[in-house]
């Protein structure tokens, strides 16, 4: 798996990872390594019907009802202990949000890490298309200087 591949090096044994769908990168990670804690969230009910049938040991799924400015107004700030992980995952969670709530996002993400964590994200990043709003697919670009300018 070339996600997997690309960030080896950066994984840490407890591992909080956003926007985690029906678990399938947890299934790739803990069977690759061993973790002793791995938390999922996600707040499409769509995909949690499709959660994995045996989820990897020490893996916890949280089905939440997450506040989102865009898709959940009505939804709860979600309570996780700062500096728990020691890698914060999320595959295309700034994907779905707006540049003008990126950095609260990632700032919240960021108190989860103990010292030392890292954190990894994607997203799409494409120079002509920075800073729209696709409704259709509900997909926001980024520029790459915009995410670098990101603190």
């Amino acid at each position: 798996m070339e996600t997997y591949d690309r960030v080896n090096q950066f994984l840490g044994n407890r591992i909080l990872e956003i926007g985690c769908g029906g678990g399938q990168l947890a299934q790739e990670i803990c069977s690759k390594i061993k973790v002793e804690r791995y938390v999922g969230f996600e707040v499409n009910s769509r995909l949690t019907r499709d959660m994995i049938d045996n989820p990897p040991d020490n893996f916890e799924f949280v089905k939440t009802n997450a506040h989102d400015v865009r898709y959940n107004p009505r939804g709860m700030f979600v309570v996780v202990p700062e500096g728990e992980f020691n890698t914060v995952i999320g595959k295309s969670w700034m994907t779905h949000v707006t540049m003008n709530v990126l950095s609260t996002y990632t700032a919240w993400f960021a108190k989860r890490l103990c010292s030392g964590g890292h954190m990894i994200q994607t997203c799409f990043i494409d120079e002509e298309l920075a800073g729209s709003f696709d409704a259709g697919c509900l997909h926001t670009y980024y520029s790459r200087e915009s995410l670098e300018n990101l603190s």
